[in-house]
């Protein structure tokens, strides 16, 4: 119990440090070095990762995984602060201070953003209790690793094709409008066509997949891996607009994700009990269809100046035929007819 304590405290050490980290990222990235502190966080997280598998193969234990966690926190904030004060050193010269008037100001969003941040918590994050309470809970680890596999997929998608959000909010002080449309769509562009590569490669070949990462008969089932694809995709889009918006100074969206989390947790007692691990995925799909799902890119688009016309030809399209295309020649590549094996004349 003393050692769980123990890197329990470490482990919230090292979470607030993280969560500190954001000021300084979004104070990198919105002086416009976006890739340098990209990089910068991908190599201390790749750093922190290899030195917790070192620690496990050496036999260590809580405390020193919580320690290394907490290291790469704290390296990351060292590498950013050093990196912000040879870059822009003036900054460095600026003296804070509390203003009561900017801190009231900064209430109203910021409360907006806690209520979104729950609202999605209800909306995508609700499955693994729903399963645990009606379902066998030995299904939960294959639950939980097929829909890691389809989200992370989301993750990287979104992580891409978001890149451009510093500068559609630098254009969008301007009022250069029509540049902002042109990086939105181009980045709607990569990143929906990102995850549409990624649900076709789960849709056709999700069992290999799963079958070289955790084992023969570790498939979640064609249906509820199409469930998944069906939900990221829709989450995949909302999000990316959902930022692109956000970077206007534009934060409506707490009702709809909380509505869509409330509708997720009643659709889930319904739905989990009746259809199984198929009704759990389905619960968050309707819910999200229903409601952010079609709201917040409508209304993503109209506070960018986007005609829904001009999303569907340039976005929308373009990514259902790469969709289908990505589809057809994964199932033709994993289940499509096999030529026999030509053999040379001995």
């Amino acid at each position: 119990m003393q050692e769980a304590l123990l890197a329990w405290s470490i482990i919230c050490f090292g979470q607030a440090i993280a969560l500190s980290n954001g000021l300084w990222t979004a104070a990198i990235s919105g002086l416009g070095h976006v890739a340098p502190v990209s990089l910068l966080a991908i190599a201390f997280n790749a750093a922190t990762i290899l030195a917790q598998c070192a620690i496990v193969i050496a036999g260590g234990g809580l405390t020193a995984l919580a320690v290394a966690g907490a290291l790469g926190s704290l390296g990351f904030r060292i590498g950013a602060v050093a990196y912000l004060r040879r870059k822009e050193p003036s900054l460095a010269k600026i003296n804070g201070g509390w203003d009561k008037a900017t801190a009231v100001d900064l209430m109203g969003p910021s409360l907006k953003y806690f209520l979104t941040e729950v609202g999605a918590l209800l909306l995508m994050k609700a499955d693994p209790y729903f399963i645990a309470a009606f379902l066998d809970p030995a299904s939960l680890p294959v639950y939980a690793a097929n829909y890691l596999l389809a989200f992370n997929a989301a993750v990287i998608s979104i992580a891409i094709g978001d890149a451009g959000n510093v500068y559609v909010s630098q254009l969008w002080r301007t009022g250069t409008t029509d540049r902002v449309r042109a990086i939105v769509l181009r980045s709607m562009r990569v990143g929906m066509g990102l995850m549409a590569l990624g649900a076709a490669l789960l849709l056709f070949a999700g069992p290999s997949i799963t079958a070289v990462w955790l084992g023969d008969g570790r498939f979640v089932g064609l249906p509820v891996m199409a469930t998944f694809s069906a939900m990221l995709i829709l989450y995949t889009q909302q999000s990316l607009l959902f930022g692109f918006s956000r970077a206007t100074e534009h934060e409506v969206y707490a009702g709809w994700y909380l509505a869509a989390g409330a509708l997720n947790i009643g659709l889930s007692f319904v739905l989990t009990p009746t259809l199984g691990l198929v009704g759990v995925a389905l619960s968050t799909l309707l819910a999200q269809a229903a409601t952010t799902g079609w709201r917040i890119p409508l209304l993503g688009l109209r506070r960018l100046d986007i005609e829904l016309s001009q999303y569907l030809s340039h976005v929308a399209a373009p990514i259902a035929a790469l969709f289908i295309a990505a589809c057809a020649a994964i199932w033709l590549v994993t289940y499509g007819p096999r030529r026999p094996t030509r053999r040379w004349p001995s």
